[in-house]
């Protein structure tokens, strides 16, 4: 009886190693990817470059010259314009005698601005003489001092512009006598009668 019992448990133990052995075996093998033979690869053709590249030449883009306008230069005036444009407001040239202390008014109007005024008296004798310079372009309105001259006597004086293009130009001419100063006494002290302190 044990016998038995312990064949049909071998019996039992031995069925699933044959059942097992038996989906092992070679005819039963499925070929997987692997077994099968490797098909040849076709190698991909590469784009090879030249053996040395260099960009192509980029169109530059030329400029036209567009002329431009030339600058009309201004005239130069003439010395009759420069002139037409100079006007004494006060006429002083008919006063001939003037005090030490005195002064003679000049009042001009100059339109031009690229002239000096000027205004000269000279020493007849000793060719002394003194003036100023004034720039254009605006009424001038100056009291010369007589006082300024460096000595009494008769003086020629000149009233003139002054141009780079043309010198002095527009001259108005005359004379005048500046008169010595009038010395002023000294004081005089008054006696006192005796017994006065």
């Amino acid at each position: 009886m044990r016998r038995n019992r312990r064949r049909s448990l071998a019996a039992w133990l031995i069925w699933p190693c044959v059942a097992l052995l038996a989906a092992c075996a070679p005819g039963s093998i499925t070929p997987t990817r692997a077994n099968q033979p490797a098909a040849p690869v076709t190698p991909v053709p590469r784009s090879t470059l030249p053996p040395v590249w260099t960009p192509s030449d980029t169109p530059t883009i030329t400029l036209t010259p567009t002329p431009t306008a030339t600058p009309s230069r201004t005239p130069t005036p003439s010395v009759e314009d420069i002139c037409a444009a100079f006007s004494l407001l006060h006429d002083f040239s008919g006063k001939t005698i003037y005090d030490w202390g005195s002064y003679i008014p000049i009042l001009v109007n100059l339109e031009r601005q690229d002239v000096l005024l000027r205004f000269t008296a000279t020493h007849r004798i000793s060719g002394e003489g003194t003036g100023f310079e004034l720039p254009g372009g605006q009424p001038v309105i100056m009291e010369f001092r007589i006082s300024a001259l460096p000595r009494p006597g008769t003086y020629d004086w000149t009233l003139e512009l002054r141009s780079e293009t043309y010198g002095d130009i527009c001259p108005m001419r005359g004379s005048f006598i500046a008169l010595r100063p009038t010395p002023i006494p000294p004081p005089t002290a008054t006696p006192t009668p005796a017994g006065e302190d």
